[in-house]
């Protein structure tokens, strides 16, 4: 099975992705969960709380008791949630526009084709 880490989970294990061969008794997304957890102290760092870890299967964002068995498109969604998190990032970077007691025009007016 492909995993495919976010944010600070891939900094906190050192990975954009791997392919992982869980044991038979792992059978949700929580029980994987525990399991990436014990593989060693960056995965422990990185599943700490296991309440803040969002995960995705088949691009659908599912719970921590939803089955892993069956997954087919991990891909598409990681792809996706890569995006979605670069793009929060950078407008936290960029900061809020400051606010003013009326509203205005953020572009000029001057210079626009038929003006």
């Amino acid at each position: 099975m492909k995993v495919l880490y976010f944010a600070w989970v891939r900094e906190r294990v050192g990975k954009l992705e791997e392919e992982v061969v869980p044991p038979a008794s792992v059978a949700t997304v929580g029980e994987l969960i525990a399991w990436l957890a014990a593989r060693g102290e960056g995965y422990a760092h990185a599943f700490e709380n296991p309440r803040v870890i969002r995960a995705a299967i088949d691009r659908a964002h599912v719970r921590a008791d939803a089955a892993i068995a069956g997954a087919r498109d991990p891909i598409a969604m990681a792809h996706a949630m890569r995006l979605a998190v670069e793009a929060g990032r950078l407008a936290w970077q960029a900061g809020r526009i400051p606010r003013k007691m009326y509203a205005s025009a953020s572009s000029p007016l001057e210079g626009l084709v038929g003006r």
